[in-house]
């Protein structure tokens, strides 16, 4: 799953349609990943998909801020920076 925005407590896409069906993907899915590059941190859309519990890994470019990645920590999520 990609995202438009950053899962500081919530997945956030683009569109209504979008988030429709990356609920249902995310609904028969055994594990979600969460790509989102770090321009995407901070940023809100207008939707929001769900809530970061919803995320099982997170895949992004740089090291998340310590409160994003507290966050993280909290629920779990893991976090693979490339």
């Amino acid at each position: 799953m990609a995202s438009s925005s950053t899962p500081s407590r919530a997945s956030h896409a683009p569109t209504e349609v979008a988030v429709r069906v990356s609920q249902a993907i995310i609904a028969n899915a055994r594990q979600v990943i969460l790509a989102a590059d770090s321009s995407k941190f901070g940023r809100n859309a207008m939707i929001r998909l769900g809530p970061i519990s919803l995320i099982d890994c997170l895949v992004t470019d740089q090291q998340p801020v310590p409160a994003l990645a507290q966050l993280l920590s909290q629920h779990k999520i893991r976090l693979e920076v490339v």
